[in-house]
């Protein structure tokens, strides 16, 4: 059998690296929106990758569901976006009145300046980040109109639900649907501050620092080989 040559196995190894982390920084999230001062303080807010149906009518229900998923982002006490017939999503995610910090999405976009800006019937991106860092159109279990208040509630016979690719109103009430049908849920976090430094770099930058040690590595290996050869 034909032995591959060293050169050859090495420069396929970097490119093997070169391609599994790119595909890793291209799902990356940012839990610290840049432009930030430290101690200004924020919340995120997401989209589940996982989806389930909205047949309960206790809310306690949907936030385990949303605070399980958004953990995998950055742990906080992440409540869903969601209305019961006895609570709604504005009380339900502490967003009620004019005052409030902004809010990002897990790209590290503005969504909402404050919680009456969450509520004015637009948001200014999308909520179209999940928990993994992807960016997939979904429908997402709301039970809430765009003012932040119920309407078609979850754990009746039908439920409204709103989309991920849209900021008009219709991020929360696109239409409604029975509500044994499973889709996605925003989740909002509890409230961040901006640290003085962050001991924990971004995913990004953790894949980003690791590859170039690879490539330099390699360099190095390499010259040596030259000068020796």
């Amino acid at each position: 059998m034909r032995k591959i040559p060293q050169t050859q196995f090495l420069l396929s190894l970097v490119g093997f690296f070169v391609v599994a982390m790119t595909s890793h920084l291209q799902a990356s999230i940012v839990t610290t929106p840049s432009g930030l001062s430290v101690g200004q303080q924020f919340r995120l807010v997401f989209v589940t990758s996982g989806q389930r149906n909205a047949t309960s009518s206790d809310i306690a229900d949907y936030n385990a569901f949303v605070d399980t998923a958004g953990d995998i982002a950055i742990a906080s006490d992440w409540k869903a976006i969601v209305s019961t017939e006895t609570v709604n999503a504005r009380d339900n995610t502490g967003t009620t009145g004019d005052g409030g910090v902004p809010i990002y999405n897990l790209a590290g976009e503005l969504v909402a300046n404050h919680y009456a800006d969450l509520w004015d019937e637009s948001i200014q991106n999308f909520i179209n980040v999940d928990e993994f860092g992807n960016d997939p159109d979904y429908w997402v279990w709301t039970g809430t109109t765009a003012l932040g208040l119920t309407s078609q509630h979850l754990g009746g016979a039908t439920g409204t639900y709103g989309t991920t690719d849209d900021t008009e109103d219709i991020w929360m009430f696109e239409d409604i649907v029975g509500t044994s049908t499973e889709l996605h849920f925003f989740g909002l976090s509890d409230i961040f501050t901006v640290p003085s430094a962050d001991p924990i770099p971004e995913p990004a930058s953790v894949i980003t620092w690791t590859l170039l040690g690879i490539v330099g590595w390699v360099g190095t290996w390499w010259n040596r080989r030259r000068k020796t050869g």
